[in-house]
C-alpha cells in the first residue's frame, strides 16, 4: 500500500516539523551518551595500563557484567582512587554519567531533551557553566574537549604501556 499522502500544505509542513523535531532529539541524546561512553572506555585504557598482569580473561570479569569496574560510576572513582584522574575530571565526569543517565534512562519515558529541567539542575554543577542562555550540546561538546585534551598524557601513557606489555610478552625468552 502507498504511503499515505498529506492532504494540505500544512499537514506535509506539520510532518516535516515533527520529523525535524524527532532528528534534533535524537541528536542531542547521540551527543550525551556518545561523551560518556568515550570518557568510559578511555578511562578503561587509563585504568588497564596499571595491571600489568591483566589478561583478556580477568580483563571481561573485572570490566563486564557484575565485575567491580563494569560501570562508569566504578571507573571513574576508582580512577580518582588511584590517582589517574584529578578532582576536577573526578567531578566533571560523574556530571557527564548523570546527563547519560537522564538521556538513557527517561523518567516519564518521554524523548530527553538538553531542556528538559532536570538537565539544567545537572549542568549548573559544571564550575564553568555560567551562561544559562548557552547551547548545552555544544558545551558539552566543547567540555568533552576540554577533558579529553587534560586526559591526554594520561591516555597516552596507557597506550605506551599496552605496547610495552604486549611486546614484552611476545618477547623471546632471555638467553641468560
Amino acid at each position: 500500500m502507498a504511503a499515505d499522502v498529506p492532504r494540505s500544505p500544512e499537514e506535509a509542513q506539520n510532518i516535516f516539523w515533527q520529523e525535524i523535531t524527532r532528528l534534533n532529539e535524537n541528536a542531542q541524546s547521540t551527543t550525551a551518551i556518545l561523551t560518556a561512553a568515550s570518557l568510559d572506555s578511555f578511562l578503561q585504557t587509563i585504568i588497564t595500563s596499571k595491571m600489568p598482569k591483566l589478561n583478556a580473561d580477568l580483563r571481561d570479569k573485572m570490566f563486564s557484567g557484575y565485575g567491580p569496574f563494569s560501570s562508569f560510576s566504578a571507573k571513574i572513582d576508582s580512577a580518582y582512587a588511584m590517582g589517574l584522574i584529578d578532582k576536577t575530571m573526578h567531578t566533571e565526569m560523574h556530571i557527564v554519567r548523570r546527563i547519560r543517565n537522564e538521556f538513557s534512562h527517561p523518567k516519564d519515558f518521554r524523548p530527553v531533551t538538553f531542556q528538559h529541567p532536570a538537565l539544567k539542575t545537572i549542568f549548573e554543577k559544571f564550575a564553568d557553566y555560567t551562561d544559562h542562555n548557552v547551547d548545552k550540546s555544544m558545551f558539552l561538546t566543547v567540555k568533552f574537549k576540554d577533558m579529553l585534551k587534560r586526559l591526554q598524557p594520561a591516555i597516552n601513557a596507557a597506550y605506551l604501556m599496552q605496547g610495552i606489555h604486549r611486546k614484552g610478552a611476545s618477547a623471546p625468552p632471555s638467553s641468560n
